[in-house]
């Protein structure tokens, strides 16, 4: 095959379903020839390849707010692990540092799970702001209980 190049893509036992679910979607809208070629089966590995490694990228991310809710580091370190950009959370403000701390670890403690899960990082963070005030008083903050 002089002339064409191929990419390899390493397929990923965890994403197996991701493939096949994928794959026969592209196979019902390839029309009329009713086959896929090379290239879109490449492209749709390559696809979910790529979501495979986005999820894995925002569960180490909630392992670590896991883990600085647990650690020594307090506040700033869960701040820290709030920003990063595989959460997706936008802005986070470190001045309110206590409040993310104090919101997610009351959160966990309810939960009896002792840990979170990524959807509860990503909603309880990703919708909040904290106000100007609630920023420059500690007591301002009282988590929201569920009845």
């Amino acid at each position: 095959m002089k002339g064409n190049t191929f990419s390899h893509s390493i397929l990923s036992a965890d994403l197996i379903s991701s493939y096949l679910s994928e794959l026969q979607e592209a196979l019902e809208s390839c029309g009329e020839e009713g086959f896929l070629r090379f290239r879109e089966i490449q492209a749709v590995v390559q696809t979910v390849n790529k979501g495979g490694d986005e999820q894995e990228r925002r569960l180490r991310a909630v392992r670590a707010v896991n883990a600085a809710l647990s650690g020594a580091g307090g506040a700033e370190e869960t701040a820290a692990a709030l920003a990063d950009p595989a959460l997706a959370l936008g802005q986070i403000y470190f001045e309110a540092a206590h409040l993310y701390h104090s919101e997610l670890r009351y959160v966990r403690d309810e939960s009896g799970a002792g840990e979170l899960d990524a959807a509860i990082v990503l909603s309880r963070c990703g919708t909040y702001y904290p106000t100007p005030l609630q920023i420059c008083d500690t007591k301002a903050f009282t988590p929201s209980r569920s009845s």
